[in-house]
């Protein structure tokens, strides 16, 4: 996995929203009483939220973009992940 040396701590961030969103679901439907799964599911739901907004804030701020390549079997090659708000790379095209 590659990515621009200034974003790791952002995709960290980013990427830990995922766990924190699978351990509400598993919540929600393990436990028994419908309170607490919705407390469950809307506690995760806004710290995966305030995570995302967390490492998103700096790139639309005008920070460097967030940028992830891994490498993958032919023919794909690899597969990219960009979060960048600048206007020129709003045309779709591989991450360099």
């Amino acid at each position: 996995m590659k990515g621009s040396r200034g974003s790791h701590d952002q995709l960290g961030l980013l990427l830990t929203s995922i766990p924190v969103l699978l351990v509400g679901a598993a919540l929600a439907v393990g436990l028994r009483a419908n309170h607490a799964r919705a407390i469950a599911a809307l506690v995760t739901q806004a710290i995966a939220t305030l995570l995302v907004v967390a490492s998103i804030i700096p790139v639309l701020a005008g920070d460097a973009p967030i940028e992830v390549t891994w490498p993958w079997p032919a023919p794909i090659d690899q597969i990219a992940f960009r979060v960048d708000a600048s206007a020129r790379s709003s045309s779709p095209g591989p991450c360099r």
